[in-house]
């Protein structure tokens, strides 16, 4: 047997036991894995944005709270006791500008601290959080009655809501703020400290690094 034979032979040999190709058959790609809120950088720029209302207040107070945080994780994402839940601590620094829309006062400067806990289900894009903060500022009093009769200002917070993760570092979020002004008393009994407690709906943005 020539060369030419034996050469002819092995070739349709391999074509005999290579399986058939269709037009358009391509190798598998690798199936992406899912986008997983871990929660493990331990830093977070955040702004949040409100539009809250006064709560039984002649003054008719509407205001517009805006928010910028840093946040620290100290811990890893853990397992919140025996339910499927992660939990995830945060604390934070923040500044606060709060334009007055309506009401006796214009304005509120302040900075502050505060903390934020965050619940998840492993693998989900959702988070649950609460979180509680509190301000020292400053506001432009002018003694009228029902409003801020104290330029120093201290301002407690407390807001609980919905987190959606977007990216692998992005996350936005809806919740519901609470927001009380009051001076402490520091006007007594010159001007009396009636404080102010308002209410409305807040959204976030917050970036992972």
């Amino acid at each position: 047997m020539n060369r030419l034979t034996r050469s002819g032979l092995l070739l349709a040999t391999v074509l005999i036991l290579t399986p058939p190709s269709r037009a358009g058959d391509a190798a598998p790609s690798p199936t992406p894995a899912p986008l997983v809120a871990s929660h493990e950088d331990r830093f977070q720029f955040a702004y949040e944005t409100a539009v809250n209302f006064g709560i039984n207040n002649p003054n008719d107070y509407i205001i517009n709270p805006s928010f910028f945080s840093l946040r620290w994780q100290p811990r890893k994402t853990q397992q919140f006791f025996h339910t499927p839940f992660t939990f995830t601590q945060q604390f934070e620094l923040t500044a606060a500008v709060v334009p007055f829309w309506r009401g006796a006062e214009n304005y509120y400067f302040g900075a502050g601290v505060g903390t934020r806990l965050l619940y998840s289900m492993p693998g989900s894009r959702w988070s649950i959080f609460v979180g509680g903060r509190l301000y020292v500022g400053t506001t432009d009093s002018t003694g009228a009655p029902h409003g801020l009769g104290e330029d120093l200002t201290f301002s407690p917070t407390v807001s609980g809501g919905l987190l959606y993760q977007v990216s692998g570092k992005q996350r936005i979020g809806l919740s519901l703020l609470y927001e009380h002004f009051s001076n402490a008393g520091l006007s007594e009994p010159e001007v009396k400290n009636v404080g102010l407690n308002t209410v409305g709906p807040m959204l976030e943005w917050n970036y992972s690094f």
